[in-house]
């Protein structure tokens, strides 16, 4: 359904914006919740949108202009063909070029919608992608928008259909972008797989094998670049990715250590209190 700026919103619009249209899906179960948000911005010159945190998945499409982000304790130049994503613990920071103010279009992931296992598992809270073709994100933002405001009865499918063609489109483009030699590209294209498949990557020796090299030349790679080895990159991932969950799903402790690889709720639970100094459960009271 359409919704104008001054409609009552499950989540707080941006200001400074010249232009704008907004779409929300809203849940079947509960008039106070909705399955995805979006929507276009032109921004003013003077946009800035500052969140320490933000209690949804959120998906934003810079499809024209340039400006600044800061996401988490990282800085990125805005960019058309930039991706990114806000979530719970993220602080974000997004500023218009005052001579070349950004365009952009974004979707809110509903409690409905996340994390659904069929959820895209190329997004979460951090992620950033460039290189992407602006005309690609401006297209399938725009058919997500359309559809979004429409009276479907399947709406809220076909939306989700629009999203996943789109995250494909992204992860893609984004992967064709990369270096095309050296240690730097093995490293950019380990961390591509293990953001596609760490909920099935169990080990390093697994990781090295999809990318067709050996553990020891892959760790080598991994110690110059990242710090870290491996392992301790897609373990990081996994417990980012059950971060989240606890805190925006209503899926047991076991359903989430299943989601990211880990049969044993026990092993799991040490992993990841040794990411967050404190077991799954308490992360999860936490946030109530």
């Amino acid at each position: 359904m359409l919704l104008t700026k001054g409609q009552r919103s499950p989540v707080e619009f941006a200001t400074k914006v010249a232009e704008s249209r907004y779409f929300c899906v809203p849940s079947k179960h509960s008039r106070d919740e909705f399955v995805y948000l979006g929507g276009f911005e032109k921004c003013e010159r003077d946009f800035l949108l500052e969140r320490d945190t933000f209690p949804f998945l959120t998906l934003e499409l810079i499809t024209s202009g340039s400006g600044s982000l800061s996401l988490g304790d990282r800085k990125h130049q805005a960019s058309p063909g930039m991706c990114f994503c806000g979530g719970p613990d993220i602080a974000f920071q997004l500023q218009s070029d005052n001579k070349d103010p950004l365009e952009k279009f974004f979707i809110v992931f509903g409690r409905d919608a996340f994390p659904a296992r069929t959820h895209p598992k190329e997004l979460y809270p951090g992620c950033v992608y460039q290189g992407v073709d602006p005309m690609v994100l401006r297209k399938w933002g725009e058919l997500i928008l359309e559809e979004g405001i429409s009276q479907s009865s399947r709406c809220s499918e076909n939306v989700s259909s629009l999203i996943d063609v789109l995250i494909r489109k992204i992860s893609d483009d984004a992967e064709e972008s990369l270096p095309a030699q050296g240690t730097d590209a093995l490293v950019a294209k380990a961390l591509r797989v293990i953001d596609s498949g760490f909920q099935t990557i169990r080990s390093a020796q697994e990781l090295a094998d999809l990318l067709g090299v050996s553990p020891e030349h892959l760790c080598r790679a991994f110690r110059r670049s990242q710090h870290a080895t491996p392992y301790q990159v897609l373990t990081r991932r996994k417990m980012a990715h059950a971060c989240t969950l606890l805190k925006l799903s209503p899926l047991t402790i076991q359903e989430i250590a299943d989601s990211v690889g880990f049969s044993d709720a026990f092993h799991f639970s040490r992993a990841f209190k040794k990411q967050y100094g404190m077991p799954p459960s308490g992360m999860r009271r936490s946030v109530k």
